[in-house]
């Protein structure tokens, strides 16, 4: 695959988070996902995703294992939203289950790879 990421930011339409280093590290982000996080960006909201500020991160057990919630899944129509979670020390990116909230699936491998393809 043969693409710019930075060009990613074109399509947010949004304003970006910024976020600091220190920060994302002490909420146990990985070096991968912190560095697309400061490097690149996401924006505040995205089609029917929302991101939150690193103040407003939150870390949720689910099945047994900590998870960071960094923003949220709600789309048109629907009542609830859906967490969107980086698992602590992972890089991959996760949210519950329209289903069952109380089970994590995966979305990608990583942030970047996340952003490619939605």
């Amino acid at each position: 695959m043969d693409f710019d990421i930075v060009e990613i930011k074109d399509y947010y339409d949004t304003e970006i988070i910024n976020y600091d280093y220190t920060k994302l590290k002490a909420w146990g982000v990985t070096e991968e996902n912190a560095h697309f996080l400061i490097d690149i960006g996401v924006p505040e909201q995205y089609d029917d995703f929302s991101f939150y500020e690193s103040e407003a991160f939150q870390v949720k057990v689910i099945e047994g294992e900590e998870y960071i919630q960094i923003g949220q899944f709600a789309s048109y129509g629907m009542r609830d939203s859906y967490g969107l979670y980086l698992k602590q020390g992972s890089d991959m990116f996760f949210t519950t289950s329209s289903l069952d909230k109380s089970n994590v699936y995966m979305l990608n491998k990583n942030l970047g790879t996340f952003f490619c393809f939605i």
